[in-house]
Order: C-alpha cells, then structure tokens, then sequence
C-alpha cells in the first residue's frame, strides 16, 4: 500500500477539538488553515498557533472553501457541532 504524507489540513471550528489538533498538526510541520466563525476566537487561535492560517468565515459557505484551496488539502475536517 502506497503510503502520502499529510502536508496540509484544513479544520472547520476552532474550538477546543480543533484548536488542539491543529497545536499537533503544527508540530508535526503540517500547514494548517482554520475557519472560523466567531471573530474573538479567531483571535485568540492566532495568538496561540505560531504557524496555523485563521480564517474568520462561515465554514459551510462553499465559495469561501474554494477561494482557500479546498481542493488542494490533503485532509479535511469538520469540528463544528451539529
């Protein structure tokens, strides 16, 4: 089984889930984009994560995932509460 290396991640929510995730994902030198709907959060995750990108937007709005590559993440997930 051919075996690729995660390199880029984006995460939808930057709660707690999320925040810690992408705390590791950056340890591990994976890129990292969070989008996030609640602007304090956003910064509070920009102050926390040295290398993470934070979004301020709503991760369910598909335009928004195209213009910040979506396509071109090796992994995705989803953090928001349903």
């Amino acid at each position: 089984m051919d075996k690729k290396r995660t390199k880029k991640v984006m995460i939808l929510g930057g709660g707690k889930i999320g925040y810690y995730l992408a705390y590791r994902l950056e340890s591990s030198n994976v890129s990292v984009t969070i989008v996030e709907e609640d602007k304090a959060r956003c910064h509070y995750l920009s102050e926390k994560l040295n290398h993470a990108m934070i979004i301020h937007g709503d991760g369910t709005d598909i335009n928004l995932l195209e213009e910040e590559d979506l396509a071109l993440q090796d992994a995705f997930v989803w953090g928001y509460r349903l």
